[in-house]
């Protein structure tokens, strides 16, 4: 049995080069207006765009809603909050 990718001139050291597509971020959401957690493109794309974790942006949707400004707001005004010596967050 003959291996296709042999005959293409496909070497195994090749892939390895390849981005995955867990690793792939998309060039544009699928609304620019609001962010769908439920499409995994979306979390990544707005994760990536706000600098933040899936996990912190679907946080942030459940309080402020799927509205991209509001969500952006509310990322900024917490990484202020969070570098900000003043405010004492108790353990």
């Amino acid at each position: 049995m003959s291996d296709p990718t042999r005959e293409m001139g496909i070497e195994p050291t090749d892939f390895d080069a390849l981005q995955t597509l867990d690793e792939e971020i998309p060039k544009a959401p699928h609304d620019p207006e609001h962010i769908n957690p439920k499409l995994a493109s979306d979390v990544r794309y707005w994760s990536a765009q706000l600098g933040v974790t899936g996990q912190v942006l679907h946080e942030a949707v459940r309080v402020h809603g799927t509205s991209v400004a509001k969500v952006r707001a509310a990322v900024e005004k917490h990484r202020v909050n969070m570098n900000d010596p003043s405010i004492h967050i108790p353990a």
